[in-house]
């Protein structure tokens, strides 16, 4: 049976009557919607009858739909008012239901997963249905996000965020042919007025290219983060950007809270060094140093800094001035410290910085890591430090260096230590044992916790021992020691044991549950 249509515009049933099908409204806001239960049965019983041939499944309002969305001729009346009828029904899914504000968050959320690709998640959100397409299409908030290598997505999330901030991001995987910096980067100058975050990972001549032009004032910009995505840093190229009369130099950042610069460093007397909540820079393969006073006025302009993360960048130790402008700083907010430092001055450098901040005590995190000169030419040591939740850690590798002496000073108590020396070292016991004895002879012995060893001589740490004048240890723990015979191993863990409070060897243990092993014995 084919329906026809009344002079109404209403469909009729085979007898003329327009009873079968309830007169509706096309806007799912109406307040007489039918229930979901009454809709669906007229779902189903208006796609039986259009298309009346035979039908593989039972009709549903799920088949309904897809027959509906498999002709492509041209809407007939009753194929209209079918769609009708699914636009109706879909307004009764729980989730449309949902409060404006609700339910645009929810498609925020989605969209903006940070698993997610923005541009193909509005995509999939905008073809669930007529409901959701409407919802995407006038949600500005939702097209805030912006991929600037999409470019084709990226016009048009420009045109349909209106007046909205915008976070924009530049990850190009490749350069296409033809590509120039200018086709990512124009809508920064021609938006700038309401970018809020700007994450940009390029080369470094892309960054210096567009620092010579950059914006001369972003309002609403909070957060700029920058990457040269491990790629050489040309100092030169930068700073004969910043001499022109339109870079980045002179541009007004009052909202800036948070700066990231990867692979990448400008110089710190920028205004955008100043009143920042998060300061990380991070190098590589360089390091930039700057004089004491210049690094201590950047602090002393960000009273609200929460977060500290360098990376062969600080102050520089050599400078004269050193210990007259390493005036500490108040720093009341400061939670997270990260120093990273792979130069041969890097333990020098992280001590003047903490002499300059020296609320790091405070600090729920704190954390210091990098290479240091040994008395050995030929070895690089290794320092790992760490304070957290009132617990410091510190973890030394191949070697010891006396400048650690004053960065100890300047730290919290450390209550965990462990030394290792790599396995394949040729070094002597007694160049192991001078390591050793220098580096217990820094630490507060009567508040260390814990000591450990890595592949250590046994003999070396007796000898690291025996000349202590700090009292012993509380505890000893060696994890690992190269190999000895049973007799060597057994005349050290009795000599140890004059040095040590509590000894546990956890290669004669496990020697020891071996030869249990062997012999029929269990040990738990």
């Amino acid at each position: 049976m084919v329906h026809t249509m009344s002079d109404t515009g209403r469909p009729l049933d085979g007898h003329g009557h327009s009873d079968l099908i309830p007169q509706q409204t096309d806007g799912a806001a109406s307040g007489h919607l039918c229930s979901q239960a009454v809709l669906e049965s007229q779902i189903i019983l208006l796609a039986s009858e259009i298309h009346h041939g035979p039908c593989d499944a039972p009709w549903t309002v799920s088949t309904a739909h897809c027959a509906l969305s498999t002709s492509l001729s041209k809407r007939s009346p009753a194929e209209i008012h079918l769609i009708r009828l699914l636009t109706q029904y879909n307004a009764h899914a729980p989730i449309n239901l949902l409060p404006s504000e609700i339910f645009s968050e929810i498609l925020f959320q989605i969209i903006n997963d940070v698993m997610a690709v923005t541009f193909r998640e509005i995509g999939r959100a905008s073809i669930v249905c007529a409901y959701w397409r409407q919802a995407v299409l006038s949600y500005p908030l939702l097209w805030t996000n912006i991929d600037l290598f999409q470019e084709k997505y990226a016009a048009l999330a420009l045109e349909r965020s209106h007046a909205a901030p915008l976070n924009l991001t530049l990850s190009p995987l490749r350069m296409r042919t033809g590509d120039t910096e200018e086709n990512y980067t124009y809508p920064i100058s021609d938006h700038a007025s309401r970018i809020a975050s700007l994450d940009l990972s390029q080369p470094c001549y892309s960054h210096a290219a567009l620092f010579g032009i950059f914006p001369p004032s972003l309002p609403l910009l909070h957060t700029l983060s920058l990457d040269t995505m491990d790629l050489p840093f040309d100092a030169a190229e930068m700073d004969r950007a910043l001499l022109r009369d339109t870079s980045i130099a002179h541009s007004a950042m009052p909202a800036l809270r948070q700066l990231e610069l990867e692979g990448l460093s400008l110089p710190w007397t920028l205004p955008l060094f100043r009143g920042l909540v998060h300061l990380q820079v991070r190098l590589t393969n360089e390091s930039y140093l700057m004089n004491v006073s210049t690094f201590r006025d950047v602090l002393a302009a960000c009273p609200g800094l929460e977060v500290l993360w360098l990376r062969n960048v600080g102050p520089d130790p050599a400078d004269r001035r050193a210990s007259d402008a390493a005036e500490p700083v108040s720093l009341p907010k400061l939670d997270y410290v990260h120093l990273e430092y792979f130069t041969s001055n890097g333990i020098a450098c992280a001590t003047l910085v903490l002499k300059i901040i020296p609320t790091l005590t405070s600090a729920e995190n704190a954390m210091i890591s990098g290479s240091m000169s040994t008395s050995e030419d030929s070895t690089m040591g290794f320092l790992w430090y760490r304070t957290a939740s009132g617990l410091s850690t510190l973890r030394i590798a191949n070697g010891w260096d006396s400048s650690m002496r004053r960065l100890l000073r300047v730290l919290p108590t450390v209550r965990v230590a462990d030394f290792s020396q790599r396995a394949h070292e040729s070094l002597q016991s007694i160049s192991v044992a001078r390591n050793l004895r220098a580096m217990l002879a820094d630490l507060h012995m009567e508040q260390l916790e814990r000591f450990e060893t890595w592949q250590v001589p046994r003999g070396a740490i007796v000898e690291a021992l025996r000349d202590q004048e700090n009292g012993p240890l509380k505890k000893l723990r060696i994890a690992t020691a190269p190999g000895s015979t049973d007799q060597e191993r057994a005349g050290h863990i009795e000599l140890l044991k004059d040095f040590v409070e509590e000894l546990v060897d956890c290669d004669t243990f496990f020697w020891a549950r071996e030869e249990s092993v062997r012999a029929g014995i269990y040990m738990a």
